[in-house]
């Protein structure tokens, strides 16, 4: 009776939740205070912008800068804590924040743009790591990170509205930490794009809240009637500035875009039409770079091991991919004319904007992961994705179309494959350059099995012949 030797089967991974033991010594209080300063620098930089701050510019850019410097530094220092496990983001951020100041200081003349968006960055990322690793003392010490800064706000500017500006990251970044444990903690918990997902969503609320006192407090009402009339007189005075745009060569004076007007007003259309998606993806880019710093910054305190495969691979559902596919065809029927496109055809472009990044990250991840099994350098990847520049602003919806197609109908296909362990068939041919690929080690432990097996069988059938033959004890 011939016997089956057991498949052997690799035990699943431990998965260990993250330990409350908090971030000791002076980090831990390092961390908080940034975290305060941090969150005082949000509505501190609403007065600048608003006019409304007794500061001259010149020492609001001093001030940025300053900010900035103290956030490099930190930065800087704990991408140091743990190099065989930081992640690489910390160790980028630094010359991120750079460019973005340049660049903003280059167009707009200041560096608070900059610092705006780092400290909402910094306070979400950051805060959620002492929510997620805060032991008792820790977590109750958070709550007065808000409180003071609120305070320190209200001080500051004398107005409550404000002064809750600095209020606003805090409950994305208790998402962040319950979705970073329940990721970490379960195996069959929140996915990273999940997690993603819940703090733009808790972001976006709390900015829309705050969007919408203001807009209260300016035009004294909500009414949409009111709010309609005011996005087409903003409509118009856009498409009145572009179409009035002038260069001076000298003594010539050109106005290139006169004569125009039916296809400025169509861009400017089309931009507002999805103006909701774009502020949804700016939200989602400012949730995935704080879920960035923050699963960096668990390597650097020493959690990594905590950090399961699912919360840190970044994939998007089939189902979104297919919804992407499906808005991209109902935007291309629907829409048309920016200035004649209905309702179906603009919810179909907003979709599209909202799906399109996240699709494009996860193509290139993919793209990068197979290029890294096939032992490519990683530079080879940026050559052939910013190869030809006349295409590099359609190269984003071209990566998120493949995904799609291939989160879609990848496992379609991949049912209808030919098994790997399936015998080839008989015959005196050479087998194919498809058949030398390297097995697995699953592959290799089954074919030994049945090459064993194959053996056995060959000594009992030579056993069976040798007692048959044998005559000698015959009389």
């Amino acid at each position: 009776m011939n016997q089956t030797t057991p498949k052997t089967e690799t035990p699943p991974m431990p998965i260990t939740p993250i330990p409350r033991r908090g971030i000791p010594g002076i980090i831990g209080i390092l961390l908080y205070i940034l975290l305060g300063v941090s969150a005082l620098v949000l509505p501190w930089g609403i007065t600048v912008l608003l006019g409304t701050s007794p500061v001259p510019p010149v020492l609001s850019d001093g001030i940025s800068l300053v900010y900035l410097i103290l956030l490099g530094i930190y930065i800087s220092c704990t991408s140091r804590l743990s190099v065989a496990t930081v992640g690489k983001v910390s160790r980028g951020l630094l010359p991120l924040m750079i460019f973005c100041a340049v660049t903003t200081y280059y167009l707009f003349g200041s560096l608070l743009p900059t610092a705006l968006i780092f400290s909402l960055v910094f306070v979400i990322g950051e805060g959620s790591i002492l929510l997620a690793v805060a032991d008792k003392l820790q977590g109750s010490l958070f709550g007065l990170i808000p409180l003071t800064a609120f305070a320190a706000a209200l001080v500051l500017t004398g107005r409550i509205d404000i002064a809750l500006i600095a209020c606003v990251p805090f409950p994305a970044a208790l998402v962040l930490a319950l979705g970073t444990r329940s990721s970490a903690g379960k195996e069959n918990g929140m996915t990273r794009v999940g997690v993603i997902c819940a703090t733009s969503l808790t972001l976006g609320i709390s900015i829309a809240a705050i969007a919408l006192w203001f807009i209260y407090h300016a035009l004294g009402t909500l009414s949409p009637a009111v709010l309609m009339e005011q996005l087409d007189s903003f409509r118009a005075y856009i498409v009145d500035t572009l179409v009035n745009v002038k260069f001076e060569y000298g003594t010539s004076v050109t106005y290139p875009l006169q004569g125009k007007e039916a296809a400025v007003q169509n861009i400017v259309n089309g931009m507002i039409n999805t103006l909701p998606g774009t502020l949804v993806v700016l939200v989602n880019i400012t949730a995935t770079f704080s879920q960035m710093l923050a699963l960096s910054g668990l390597r650097a305190y020493g959690f990594g091991s905590s950090l399961s495969p699912r919360v840190q691979r970044f994939r998007i559902s089939p189902v979104s991919a297919a919804v992407f596919l499906l808005s991209w065809v109902v935007a291309l029927i629907a829409v048309g004319d920016n200035n004649s496109s209905t309702m179906v055809g603009t919810i179909a472009e907003n979709i599209f904007t909202v799906l399109m990044p996240g699709l494009a990250v996860s193509g290139i991840s993919r793209f990068f992961a197979y290029m890294a099994r096939r032992g490519a350098h990683l530079g080879c990847g940026f050559f052939l994705i910013f190869f030809i520049p006349c295409l590099i602003a359609y190269i984003p919806t071209v990566i998120a179309t493949l995904e799609s197609l291939v989160s879609v109908f990848g496992p379609l296909v991949a049912k209808v494959k030919i098994p790997k362990d399936q015998d080839p068939p008989s015959g005196g041919f050479r087998s194919s350059k498809k058949d030398t690929k390297p097995l697995s080690d699953e592959d290799l432990f089954e074919r030994y099995c049945r090459e064993q097996e194959e053996r056995r069988k060959r000594e009992e059938e030579d056993n069976r012949n040798d007692t048959s033959n044998d005559t000698s004890d015959t009389p």
